[in-house]
């Protein structure tokens, strides 16, 4: 768990769009919004036709290269859920991802903007 929770191991700063700039990756073909892998947070996501309420996170799973604004309608996203300390089983669920027993589910470290109280999400 230390290793992935270290600083910029699994989560790393976001990239800012006047960084990409700077180094001429922002042209007028390629200006993003969104990069594969960035964790965002949205009313609007909807999980088997029913929306999905209570300001939920996820992580965006399209390639960065289709989420240039207007190359698609949609992107696919991961939901992601927070394990709190409080829960019953919360090592066990702990343990079950940081052993990738699981191939619906992966271990992400404790988010900036998570609640207290939070141990993974």
């Amino acid at each position: 768990m230390a290793l992935f929770n270290a600083d910029g191991a699994i989560v790393r700063s976001p990239i800012q769009t006047e960084q990409t700039r700077e180094l001429g990756f922002d042209g007028e073909d390629d200006h993003f919004v969104l990069l594969q892998g960035d964790v965002v947070s949205t009313e609007s996501g909807y999980f088997l036709g029913e929306r999905i309420t209570g300001n939920p996170k996820y992580v965006v799973l399209n390639s960065s290269c289709d989420l240039v604004p207007n190359r698609r309608k949609c992107a696919s996203l991961a939901r992601v859920k927070e394990v709190r300390e409080s829960e019953e089983k919360t090592g066990a669920k702990l343990d079950l991802l940081l052993r990738f027993k699981r191939s619906d589910s992966m271990y992400l470290p404790v988010l900036p903007n998570d609640r207290p109280g939070c141990s993974v999400t």
